[in-house]
């Protein structure tokens, strides 16, 4: 008796994706258009000038607290969908644009970190606003903190311009996404109002999310 054995048919079906890696993208494109929505509408309903002396941040404190306190929970949101964005770009690039996402994510963390500082320092306004306390305890708090403190408030901005530049040598996008995003941190370096750069910004950042879903192997 003799045994027929078929040849198996190849098949060209692309190997499935693992839903991790579904998961970490989707979420990280959400995060990436969420966290420039939330800036604008921070920048929009944020009753505190940082510009101004302490007596009058806690002037405003007082008059406006609830404005205050939803500021504060968006700040916190914003650090929350920074997460994500990193993540999701840096899990996406190989090869080109390694390096540079290396680089964006070690900068994003201590962004991510100086984003968690802003809305601490609101909890602690509101705090002082509510005790009825002096201006001086705010000055004081500012003066206690180290002073390399400030690198990580400016890290951020560094780090999305460092995203978009490792997603556009990665090949995930073109060129303008990572100009808009520049643009964005050009914008709100001179002073530009942010809720109008944060728009320019969300653009860029759309259109890298749109790149990481669409990209092949997803």
């Amino acid at each position: 008796m003799t045994t027929v054995i078929w040849p198996q048919r190849e098949t060209d079906a692309a190997p499935a994706v693992p839903i991790g890696r579904q998961l970490r993208t989707w979420t990280g494109a959400v995060a990436m258009v969420a966290l420039f929505v939330l800036i604008a509408v921070t920048s929009a309903i944020d009753p505190v000038d940082s510009n101004a002396s302490s007596k009058a941040q806690l002037a405003q404190a007082k008059a406006h607290s609830a404005a205050l306190q939803s500021t504060i929970a968006l700040e916190f949101l914003i650090a929350l969908c920074a997460i994500g964005a990193v993540f999701a770009i840096v899990g996406a690039v190989g090869g080109r644009g390694m390096v540079l996402a290396n680089i964006a994510a070690v900068v994003g963390a201590f962004g991510i970190l100086g984003q968690t500082l802003i809305p601490v320092g609101h909890v602690m306004l509101l705090a002082v606003a509510r005790s009825g306390a002096s201006a001086d305890v705010i000055d004081q708090f500012h003066m206690s903190a180290p002073p390399f403190t400030a690198v990580f408030l400016f890290a951020m901005p560094v780090a999305l311009v460092l995203l978009a530049g490792a997603a556009w040598r990665a090949r995930i996008v073109g060129w303008l996404p990572f100009a808009l995003v520049a643009l964005f941190f050009v914008l709100d370096l001179v002073g530009l109002p942010e809720e109008i750069a944060a728009v320019i910004g969300l653009v860029g950042f759309a259109l890298i999310a749109i790149g990481l879903v669409r990209r092949p192997g997803l």
